[in-house]
């Protein structure tokens, strides 16, 4: 995921960052790995972390209302996504729009986000 152009992060449904390409790590001022566990909150600003938490759990929601359908259905339901501009928080506190698509990416329940 390095190769994007894109920042990339892969967060849990409950908001805890699994993953960050470079370009995300740049983009919020960290060292490489230095996001891995970290709450996806502490890069926003208070305001967009209740409207980015709202979304993610809209689309928790819809992928959990999607288990146990039929295969086609599921897919429609979840394969849904959650778009929003919220204030990024650069590590040295500095905040910045940011343009933020959230997705279903495994069956295991996380959710993708970028910046």
């Amino acid at each position: 995921m390095d190769e994007l152009s894109t920042a990339v992060l892969m967060v849990t449904s409950s908001g805890e960052i699994q993953m960050a390409n470079k370009q995300a790590h740049s983009l919020f001022g960290y060292k490489k790995g230095d996001l891995d566990g970290k709450a996806v909150a502490a890069l926003l600003v208070p305001q967009s972390t209740r409207r980015l938490s709202a979304l993610l759990s809209a689309l928790v929601e819809r992928s959990l209302a999607a288990l146990g359908s039929r295969e086609e259905e599921a897919d429609a339901a979840g394969g849904a996504t959650e778009r929003t501009v919220v204030l990024g928080m650069h590590r040295e506190r500095m905040a910045f729009p940011l343009r933020v698509t959230l997705s279903k990416a495994s069956g295991e329940r996380r959710l993708g986000g970028c910046g």
